[in-house]
């Protein structure tokens, strides 16, 4: 009860601070704005789903820009949790009540998971009316598995900023280091993983292979990549999220690598879940480690 207890009082001062307000806004903006622009200004499609019906193209057109803000809005909901109640000493009185460190780290995701997860399907569900409107069906199954994958997403930077606040005793190293993975895995990743294939080859580039754009996959000269080499690619939370869309929807909107029976488990759509579990489960902890070991 003592972590329902923070998780309440969290969520309470969020919605005092206006922050609820101010991310349920900032999302409704996004989500109703993109789904007029793609339904209304672009036609309907968002282009690259012939073959699918209209609605599949708004999906495919939403997922670029939800892999940056939503990630963003997940770290600016998470890096001051517990880190801001250090600076500001509330974190003592905290813990001066029946509440262990476990129940704060707990609790405190549990609240801003609350704050996020409101955002998020606040801004949704305008969507999704805006999008009702335009295209006259909705396949509304397939939405709420669209929506609720989004929120995993999204958790995952939350949950990242939350072990950090937890670890650190600064909200500028909190922000700065949840910000720095979030650039990582949506600017740097592929080319950190084609600097890998540079080394792991003796610092030197294997045949039909680019340093900055990683194997040629396409032409008459494709090349397929090593399963080593795409295992690392899909540890990116961003493609994680396209896999587990892959098994969402029925149709193929070829969010990632074509399914076969011969591919082994970890390439996968399933196999994001898994992903996106690892990335939930491991910063939290080492970050509530951390925490409880830390002077206050």
């Amino acid at each position: 009860m003592s972590t329902l207890a923070v998780a309440r009082k969290d969520f309470s001062d969020a919605v005092r601070s206006r922050s609820l307000i101010a991310l349920v806004a900032l999302f409704v903006l996004f989500a109703g704005g993109a789904t007029y622009l793609v339904a209304e200004v672009l036609g309907g499609s968002g282009g690259g789903t012939e073959g699918l019906p209209p609605v599949f193209g708004l999906f495919i057109a939403l997922i670029t820009p939800i892999t940056v803000l939503v990630p963003l809005i997940g770290v600016m909901t998470g890096y001051k949790s517990i880190v801001g109640e250090r600076e500001s000493g509330s974190v003592k009185l905290l813990l001066s009540l029946p509440h262990t460190r476990r129940d704060v780290v707990a609790g405190k995701t549990i609240g801003r998971t609350a704050v996020f997860a409101v955002a998020i399907i606040v801004g949704f569900a305008v969507a999704a009316a805006v999008a009702f409107v335009s295209y006259g069906s909705f396949p509304a199954v397939e939405y709420a598995g669209f929506t609720l994958m989004t929120i995993v997403f999204g958790l995952v930077y939350l949950v990242f900023a939350v072990g950090m606040s937890a670890a650190t005793g600064s909200t500028s190293i909190a922000l700065w280091i949840s910000l720095g993975l979030f650039a990582l895995f949506q600017f740097l990743w592929g080319f950190v993983v084609n600097l890998l294939v540079w080394v792991v080859n003796g610092f030197s580039s294997p045949a039909n292979f680019s340093l900055l754009t990683g194997y040629v996959t396409f032409g008459e000269n494709a090349v397929v990549p090593p399963d080593w080499y795409r295992l690392v690619v899909s540890l990116n939370p961003s493609s994680a999220y396209q896999s587990t869309l892959g098994t969402i929807f029925s149709q193929d909107l070829n969010f990632g690598v074509s399914q076969s029976q011969s591919l082994p488990y970890y390439l996968q759509d399933w196999f994001g879940f898994v992903v996106l579990a690892i990335w939930l489960v491991v910063p939290l902890v080492l970050g509530y480690l951390r925490f409880n070991r830390s002077d206050l």
